[in-house]
C-alpha cells in the first residue's frame, strides 16, 4: 500500500508541533486549537483558532518548518470501518486516527485510549490516520514524555467565540456557560461539537471543529488526560516523513538503545486499564488531583529509572497553579528548607544526619534565608516598590531600607543614639539591613556613619566575605565582650539588638514584633554548640511554647513555619494533617521529604501517626507515613485502584515490623478490602498470566502470593478460595477446595453451613475443568477433587438411609472396593491421590461398614421380606464385601486408616 499524506482538511483539532517559536499564543504547550484555513502558494500554511481565542497563521511546511501536530481528525468524519477499539469496547467503529498493535493480533486502540496508557506501554503500534494509509510505525509509549491535554473539554468555561451566529442563547455577550459533553455532528463525525449548559440556563450545542468553526472560547480551560506529542502526526507532513527515523532525532540514541535492551516482548492482548480520571475528579478537589497526576508522573518516572525528579519543586508548582496564597506560602516554606546536602555522605542513620553539625548548618542557613527574603518582600509590598529592581541593583536595597525606616519611626527617634545617616537613624538602619540578610548595605551604613564601631565593621566584613572562617569566631567574642560591658545598657534597642546579634549574645530584644523575627533571632544564635543549641530551640517551640501559644489552629502558617523552619518535618505534617484544610498538603509533603530521604518514619506500620522513641534525642518524632497515605487514599481506593497502588508505590523503601515491605503489605491489604484481586494481580489464562495493576511497577517481586499468605495466615480460607478464583488460578482453587472438603464432607448438609456452600461452589468448579485445559494441573489433584466431590453426594445419601445408592455412588467413585479382584488397584489409587483426600478415608471405611451392618440386620430381621436361602446368599455377599473392605483397609498404611480399621474388624463380627 502506498504511502501518502494525513487527511488535509480544515476542521481537525491540533496543537504546537516540533518548530513552534511562537512563545505561548497557543496558551502553553497541551493547549488545543482548531484548523480553520489552509493557505500559502503550496499549502504550507494554516490559520488556528486556539481554543483561548487567539488566531494566529502557522507554518505547516513553509521553509520546511512545521508548527503543529494533530491531536484529533474525528472532527473531519476520519472512520475505520467495522474496526473496533479493544480497550474501550465502545462496539462503534473507531473515529479518529487508529492505534494497531504490532506485538499483539488483530488488537486496535482509538487515539483517546491510546494517549490515555491502554495496553501495554512496551508494545509498539503503527498509527493509522485514515483508512487506506499504511500507517506509520511508532516505538513504544515507555520512555516517551506526556503532556497534559488542555483547552475546550467537559468543564471548562466557555464564552461565544469567533463564529458566534446564534443571537443571545449564551444570555448576551461575555455571558459563562460550562461544557458539559464532547459530541459528534449527526453521526458524521466525531468530537466535533460542544454541548454548554448557559448561566441563565439554556443548554445547546456548539461548533468545536465541524467544518473548521469554532463558536466558543474558554476563559477557564479543562484537562483531558495526557497525550504522547511524539507520537502525533504532524500537520504538513508525509508518511514516509514520519516514520521512526525522523523519531530518532527527538530521543537521545541512548534511550533507544535502552529501548531495545529492555523492552521485552509480551503476547498479552489485554492489560490493565488506568481508573478514569474523572472517577478520581469526584474524590479529590482541584489540587488533590492536580497532585495526583504528578504522582502519576512522577512513579511512572521512577519506573523507567529516568533521572531523579525533586517532588518539591513539582508540588510547589502545583500549588502556583492552585492561585491559593496560603498553599503557596506552606510549599514556599517547604522548598526553602529542602535545599540539603547530599544525604548519601551521611549513611543510614537518618536521626544522626539531621543531628549532624553539617546538616543543623544547612537547615539553620536555609531557615535564615527564608526569613530574610520574606521580610524583604514585606517590606517591598509595605512600599510597592519593583522587586525586580532590587535583584538588578543593590543600591536599591539601601533605598528600600531607608524608605521602610521612614515608614516605621515616621520621625520618632526618642532612645535612638549614636547620630544620623541620610537623616534616619543609623542602628534601625543596620538593624533593618541585617534582618534581609543585606551585610553589604548594612556595612555601607556604618561606613557612612561619623562614628566608627570597627567590631561590628570587622564582623559584617568577615562574615560577607569569608563565611565560615574562624577568625569570626574571635571578632564575635570581641563584640560580644564590647557588648556586656557597655552596649548592654545603652537606650537604644537597635543597637542592642545588632550587638547581641553579632556578638551571639542571645537575649530577647524589644526588637522582635513576630513569631518570624523571633525565630530569626534563635537561627542567629546557633553557632557554637550546634546540636545543643538547636535540640534546645527545636524543644522551646514544639513542647514548651507549642500550638497553644502561637494560636496554632487559626494561625496554621505560623506555627508550621516555625516547625519546619526548624527542621521539625515530622511534627509539621503532624500538625497539618490535622488542620481541616490542609490535610492534602500534609501528606504530599509528606511524600517529596521522604522521597528526599529526609523524614524519621515510624519503625512499626501499627505505631499512631506521630511517636516518640526514648533512644532518640529531644525532640525528635517518627512519623507513620504507610498510615498517613492509607488514610488518605481511603476515600478513593474503592473507585480509583489504579491512584491507590500509585500512591501505594511511595511506600516501597519501607518496611513492617516483620521487615516486609509496606507496598506488599498494604496491596495485599487492599486487594483483601475491595475483593479486585484480578484486577491487582492479573489472572492465569491460556497458559499464561495476564498482566495486572502490579505489574506495572518494575522491580515488584510479589504477586497474588502476598494476599494468599495473609489469607492462610489469618484463617480465612473462603475469601482465600475467592481470591483464587477470581485469578483464575485453578491448582489453587483445587488445593484449597480439596483441604476444605476434607474437613467437611462428612458431616451432615444443613443450609447455608460451609459444606453447603463447598457443595455449590464444587458444581462450578468441575465445570470449569471441562472447559479450562490450559493450565498444568496434576491428575491426581483433579482426581482427589473429584472423588470428594462425589464423597459429597455419598454421605448425603448415607445419612438419608439411601444406603443401596450410597453403595453404588462408592462403586462410581472407585474408592472403596466390594468385590476382591479390585483391591490392588485401590489401594493404589488411594495412596497416590491428594493428602487431604486421605484424611476423609477413615469417615468413608467406617460409613461403609456401618452401611454393610445396617444390612446385614434388616436380612436377620427379614424386614426385606427375602426367603430363607436368598437372604442366606445376601447375607454371605455381605460378609464377603466387608471381609474386602476391612482386606483393603489393612493394605494403607496406617496414617491413613487410623482406628478404622480396628473397628471394621470389630462390625464385621457383629455382622455374625
Amino acid at each position: 500500500m502506498p504511502k501518502s499524506q494525513s487527511p488535509l482538511k480544515v476542521g481537525v483539532r491540533v496543537v504546537r508541533g516540533p518548530n513552534w517559536s511562537w512563545a505561548d499564543d497557543d496558551g502553553g504547550e497541551g493547549f488545543v486549537g482548531t484548523l480553520r484555513e489552509i493557505n500559502g502558494s503550496d499549502h504550507n500554511a494554516a490559520v488556528v483558532q486556539w481554543d483561548n481565542g487567539c488566531q494566529m497563521q502557522c507554518r505547516i511546511g513553509y521553509m520546511e518548518k512545521y508548527d503543529l501536530r494533530i491531536i484529533d481528525n474525528a472532527q473531519i468524519g476520519i472512520k475505520h470501518e467495522n474496526v473496533i477499539c479493544d480497550a474501550c469496547e465502545s462496539g462503534h467503529s473507531i473515529y479518529g486516527m487508529r492505534y494497531k498493535c504490532i506485538v499483539c493480533r488483530d488488537y486496535d486502540l482509538c487515539s483517546p485510549c491510546y494517549h490515555g496508557d491502554k495496553h501495554d506501554l512496551s508494545h509498539s503500534f503503527r498509527r493509522i490516520d485514515s483508512p487506506g494509509l499504511a500507517g506509520v510505525n511508532l516505538p513504544p509509549r515507555l520512555t516517551f514524555r506526556k503532556c497534559e491535554l488542555k483547552g475546550i473539554f467537559k468543564g471548562a468555561e466557555v464564552i461565544r467565540g469567533v463564529d458566534w451566529e446564534w443571537s443571545n442563547q449564551d444570555g448576551g455577550k461575555g455571558k459563562l456557560g460550562l461544557v458539559s459533553d464532547i459530541k459528534g455532528w449527526k453521526h458524521k463525525s466525531r468530537r466535533s461539537t460542544a454541548l454548554v449548559q448557559w448561566l441563565h440556563g439554556n443548554s445547546e450545542q456548539y461548533r468545536l471543529g465541524h467544518k473548521g468553526y469554532c463558536d466558543i472560547q474558554f476563559v477557564t480551560p479543562a484537562s483531558n488526560g495526557y497525550y504522547y506529542p511524539e507520537h502525533l502526526p504532524i500537520l504538513g507532513q508525509t508518511e514516509e516523513q514520519m516514520e521512526w527515523d525522523q523519531i530518532l532525532d527527538i530521543i537521545e540514541i541512548e534511550q533507544v538503545k535502552e529501548l531495545e535492551n529492555n523492552i521485552t516482548v509480551d503476547n498479552e492482548r489485554n492489560t490493565p486499564n488506568q481508573e478514569a480520571d474523572s472517577d478520581l475528579i469526584q474524590f479529590l478537589d482541584s489540587s488533590g488531583y492536580m497532585y495526583s497526576s504528578e504522582i502519576i508522573k512522577y512513579v511512572d518516572a521512577v519506573n523507567r529509572g529516568l533521572p531523579e525528579i525533586n517532588l518539591v519543586d513539582i508540588f510547589y508548582n502545583v500549588a502556583i497553579q492552585s492561585q491559593n496564597e496560603q498553599v503557596i506560602k506552606l510549599w514556599e516554606v517547604v522548598k526553602s528548607v529542602a535545599k540539603l546536602p547530599e544525604l548519601s555522605s551521611f549513611g543510614q542513620n537518618i536521626v544522626k544526619t539531621r543531628y549532624s553539625e553539617q546538616f543543623i548548618g544547612s537547615l539553620v542557613q536555609n531557615g535564615k534565608t527564608y526569613l530574610e527574603n520574606s521580610y524583604k518582600k514585606s517590606m517591598i509590598n509595605l512600599l510597592n516598590m519593583n522587586i525586580a529592581e532590587l535583584h538588578n541593583d543593590p543600591s536599591k536595597v539601601y533605598q528600600l531600607v531607608k524608605s521602610f525606616v521612614d515608614l516605621r519611626f515616621q520621625g520618632e527617634y526618642l532612645g535612638l543614639q549614636d547620630g544620623m545617616i541620610d537623616n534616619r537613624p543609623l542602628w534601625p538602619m543596620v538593624y533593618y539591613c541585617i534582618r534581609i540578610g543585606d551585610l553589604s548595605s548594612a556595612v555601607y551604613c556604618l561606613e557612612c556613619s561619623t562614628l566608627e564601631f570597627p567590631e561590628i565593621t570587622w564582623v559584617l566584613k568577615q562574615k560577607l566575605n569569608c563565611p565560615g572562617d574562624a577568625l569570626i569566631n574571635v571578632l564575635e567574642e570581641d563584640v560580644r565582650h564590647s557588648y556586656r560591658t557597655f552596649v548592654r545598657n545603652e537606650t537604644d534597642p537597635f543597637k542592642r539588638a545588632v550587638w547581641s546579634l553579632l556578638g551571639g549574645y542571645n537575649e530577647l530584644s524589644e526588637v522582635i514584633r513576630t513569631a518570624d523575627d523571633y525565630l530569626w533571632f534563635n537561627l542567629n544564635f546557633v553557632s557554637s554548640d550546634v546540636c545543643s543549641q538547636y535540640t534546645n530551640l527545636q524543644h522551646s517551640i514544639l513542647e514548651n511554647q507549642g500550638e497553644t501559644r502561637y494560636d496554632a489552629f487559626n494561625k496554621p502558617l505560623v506555627y508550621f513555619k516555625l516547625l519546619v523552619l526548624t527542621g521539625q518535618f515530622e511534627a509539621a505534617i503532624d500538625f497539618l494533617f490535622l488542620t481541616e484544610n490542609f490535610k492534602e498538603e500534609a501528606v504530599h509533603m509528606a511524600v517529596a521529604l521522604n522521597e528526599l530521604g529526609l523524614l524519621v518514619l515510624a519503625q512499626s506500620s501499627t505505631l499512631p501517626l506521630i511517636s516518640v522513641d526514648p533512644v532518640d534525642p529531644k525532640p525528635v518524632r517518627h512519623l507513620n507515613l504507610g498510615l498517613l497515605i492509607k488514610s488518605y487514599i481511603s476515600k478513593f481506593e474503592e473507585r480509583c485502584l489504579n491512584e491507590a497502588i500509585y500512591y501505594l508505590f511511595l511506600l516501597r523503601n519501607c518496611t513492617d515490623a516483620n521487615g516486609k515491605s509496606l507496598f506488599e503489605v498494604l496491596v495485599s491489604d487492599l486487594a483483601i478490602e475491595t475483593k479486585q484481586y484480578k484486577k491487582i494481580f492479573g489472572e492465569k489464562r491460556d497458559g499464561t498470566k495476564s498482566r495486572g495493576l502490579i505489574d506495572h511497577f518494575k522491580n515488584v517481586t510479589f504477586g497474588i502470593e502476598t494476599v494468599t499468605n495473609s489469607l492462610k495466615t489469618n484463617g480465612l480460607e473462603e475469601e482465600l478460595l475467592n481470591v483464587y478464583t477470581a485469578v483464575n488460578d485453578q491448582e489453587g482453587v483445587l488445593k484449597l477446595m480439596c483441604s476444605m472438603l476434607s474437613n467437611v464432607v462428612n458431616l451432615e448438609s444443613q443450609p447455608g453451613s460451609l459444606r453447603n456452600k463447598l457443595q455449590e461452589k464444587a458444581v462450578s468448579v468441575e465445570q470449569q475443568l471441562s472447559t479450562n485445559h490450559s493450565q498444568a494441573v496434576s491428575q491426581n489433584l483433579i482426581n482427589s477433587f473429584l472423588k470428594l466431590k462425589g464423597l459429597l453426594r455419598f454421605f448425603d445419601l448415607y445419612r438419608a438411609k439411601q444406603y443401596p445408592d450410597a453403595l453404588k455412588e462408592l462403586d462410581r467413585l472407585k474408592i472403596i472396593p466390594l468385590r476382591f479382584e479390585d483391591i490392588s488397584k485401590r489401594v493404589r489409587n488411594t495412596t497416590s491421590l491428594d493428602e487431604h483426600f486421605h484424611k476423609v478415608i477413615p469417615h468413608v471405611l467406617l460409613a461403609t461398614g456401618l452401611i454393610l451392618l445396617d444390612q446385614t440386620d434388616r436380612i436377620k430381621k427379614r424386614e426385606d421380606g427375602m426367603d430363607l436361602s436368598a437372604a442366606d446368599a445376601h447375607l454371605q455377599r455381605l460378609w464377603k464385601q466387608a471381609n474386602c473392605v476391612i482386606n483393603f483397609a489393612e493394605q494403607l498404611p496406617t496414617e491413613i486408616t487410623g482406628p478404622a480399621t480396628r473397628r471394621l474388624i470389630e462390625m464385621e463380627l457383629w455382622m455374625h
